[in-house]
């Protein structure tokens, strides 16, 4: 099998090596998604050049054959523009994909912040607009950081708590932690989804093995509450 190196165009350096049938016919975006956990750097931030550098591999192209060797630039992301920072946030809240694609493409930091310490996947995260949720994850955003509310709240607690079934499935196979709580009276999102009655979230919970026993600052855990409420009691059971 056939296998192609990733060189960085700084430095000469290989910094990966790809099998034939995770490049073969397949698209450069679709490579890029696929290195970014091996190089910490989000596909937004990776330049394909071929390998003598006479032109650029365009996000599209897809790789008939698999190339011997590539050229990677790892691109910064851009000075904080308050312009485009409330365009991001605005486009995450409203779940506008296209705006949200195009400003990280330009490189707008996914991370940044509006007045309460909301980032963009906290707005997308709370409105339930995957797609957005998708790309923001895809550019590194923050998975579990905390707005600067009294409550502390994370993109999951957010989605948990507002019954969002499909950001919560996305949110959870990023890896997030599914335990951390809230800062002012310490609600798990398990907690808050079965406080709340949202029996698939508490079901996705569950699955991805999140505490049933981690109590909030009055000393109630999941499970209390889900005791008080048969909808609770039997999403817990099962």
């Amino acid at each position: 099998m056939s296998k192609m190196e990733v060189c960085s165009a700084a430095s000469g350096h290989m910094l990966a090596v790809v099998d034939e049938d995770a490049v073969k016919d397949k698209t450069a975006k679709s490579v890029k998604q696929a290195l970014a956990p091996k190089l910490g750097v989000s596909r937004f931030r990776q330049k394909f050049f071929v390998e003598d550098f006479s032109r650029e591999i365009e996000d599209e192209e897809v790789f008939n054959a698999v190339p011997t060797r590539i050229q990677l630039v790892k691109l910064d992301f851009l000075s904080p523009d308050i312009q485009q920072e409330k365009q991001l946030l605005l486009a995450s809240k409203s779940g506008d994909s296209e705006t949200v694609e195009r400003l990280l493409q330009k490189l707008q930091n996914p991370n940044c912040a509006d007045e309460g310490g909301k980032m963009p996947l906290h707005h997308a995260a709370r409105g339930g607009h995957i797609e957005a949720i998708r790309l923001l994850l895809d550019a590194g955003a923050e998975k579990d950081g905390q707005d600067e509310t009294a409550d502390g709240m994370t993109p999951l607690l957010l989605s948990s708590s507002l019954g969002r079934v499909e950001a919560v499935r996305i949110l959870l196979e990023s890896h997030i932690d599914q335990n951390r709580s809230t800062t002012i009276d310490g609600k798990t999102p398990l907690f808050m989804a079965v406080q709340r009655g949202h029996l698939e979230v508490v079901h996705l919970l569950i699955a991805s093995r999140a505490d049933t026993l981690k109590a909030n600052s009055d000393g109630k855990t999941p499970m209390d509450v889900a005791c008080s409420t048969c909808l609770g009691a039997f999403a817990l059971a099962e």
